[in-house]
């Protein structure tokens, strides 16, 4: 999504002087309108990351309409400039790495006082002339043949810094907000390259702020609707799905075999393990089936179109697997830290697996019409006559 955006405002550079021309006091102010909003929605969910990254584009803007809109000529403008290229990308990549704290506690102060202490830096080099610093913003790290390109080349440093560091971000957490980021830096070094076009500038800075708006509408509708945990779509997502159900499919209700007991010898954290292990091989079910977390340690399978012959190969399948998998898990006296684990085991210390089983009930609509929540209880009726007949076995 964020590279579709910027690819729609880079096919929208032919159109920008009727823009400009139909609505130009609403041009100029849309970065702040985008902004804004998006400041408020980050806040409204919580996403205080997102919130000092849209002020910052808020306050790079209004640093180009103070200074830069007429042009790089005084020395004011061109350290604004260089500023504004070097920190943007540091500030984003600064901002994905951390936390989410608020930003009413300590550290959202700290946050808040490092955004106040650029504005005064690059103050203080204005107005005492800092030409010492600006030489060294404006030098040439590298090779000279870029000496026509637009950007510094402390800038280009710099964004290759951040984008490595989104990179890792990204392979860490996988959400959309760090997909949006990514946009947004990418967004923020098309502005500053065309810092010379207002309009050009006021669309990519702008498309930048569109970007994490959307990073956080997504965010916002990956936690509605999947596990947190296990990564599975979650039951108001399957509340929705058999809404959409034609007469014919297949339900089956899973459940993992004496899991309290099992939290109760190995501790919570392994539950989990357990959970993520069985949701991560229910993903891999064939026969179209489509799995959700039900709640605790009940999961829903959904077969669209599938009669109950067709689904309960694949189910039994799936039984199997998750019944002769090992999961190694610590031992009790191992320590976590990895320095210290290294060296556990090479002593007494032993790490050990286990094997849960599931059992399974299966019901069928066989082409009637009949509601996707009787259809649910019926599959629970039968998971409950699956352990009644002594588990880890699939019934009808």
């Amino acid at each position: 999504m964020p590279f579709f955006l910027l690819g729609a405002a880079w096919l929208a550079l032919p159109h920008l002087g009727y823009v400009k021309h139909a609505v130009p006091k609403t041009f100029s102010y849309l970065p702040y309108i985008i902004f804004s909003l998006g400041i408020v929605l980050s806040l409204r969910f919580n996403l205080t990351r997102i919130a000092f990254v849209l002020l910052t584009f808020c306050l790079a803007y209004w640093g180009y309409r103070a200074v830069l809109v007429d042009g790089q000529s005084s020395f004011e403008s061109k350290v604004v400039f260089h500023m504004l290229c070097l920190l943007l990308p540091l500030n984003i990549a600064l901002f994905a790495f951390m936390k989410e704290r608020g930003i009413t506690t300590f550290q959202g102060g700290i946050r808040l006082g490092l955004i106040l202490f650029q504005i005064i830096f690059t103050l203080w080099i204005i107005r005492d002339g800092r030409q010492e610093i600006y030489q060294l913003l404006s030098k040439d790290f590298f090779s000279s043949n870029l000496g026509s390109y637009p950007l510094p080349q402390s800038a280009l440093i710099m964004n290759g810094l951040a984008l490595l560091l989104l990179s890792i971000t990204y392979y860490l957490n996988r959400s959309s907000l760090e997909t949006g980021l990514m946009g947004a830096l990418v967004a923020a070094n098309l502005a500053c390259f065309f810092v010379g076009s207002e309009s050009v500038f006021i669309l990519f800075i702008s498309a930048a702020g569109l970007i994490l708006i959307v990073g956080i509408i997504q965010n916002t509708h990956h936690m509605a609707y999947r596990d947190e945990l296990t990564g599975l779509l979650a039951r108001r997502a399957l509340n929705e799905r058999t809404l959409m159900l034609g007469r014919r499919y297949t339900v089956a209700m899973l459940d993992v075999d004496h899991f309290k007991k099992f939290n109760d010898t190995y501790g919570h954290d392994t539950g989990d393990h357990v959970l993520k292990m069985v949701a991560g091989l229910m993903q891999k079910v064939g026969g179209g089936g489509r799995p959700y977390r039900y709640g605790g340690e009940e999961f829903t399978i959904l077969f669209p179109g599938k009669d109950l012959e067709s689904a309960m190969s694949h189910l039994e399948t799936l039984r199997e697997r998750i019944a002769t998998y090992n999961l190694g898990i610590r031992g009790k006296n191992r320590p976590n830290k990895s320095s210290k684990g290294k060296r556990g085991r090479g002593s007494t210390v032993k790490d050990k697996s286990v094997s849960v089983t599931i059992s399974i009930g299966v019901a069928e609509s066989s082409g009637k019409k009949v509601s996707p929540v009787k259809m649910i209880s019926e599959a629970d009726k039968a998971l409950y006559r699956a352990k009644k007949k002594g588990r880890n076995r699939v019934s009808v």
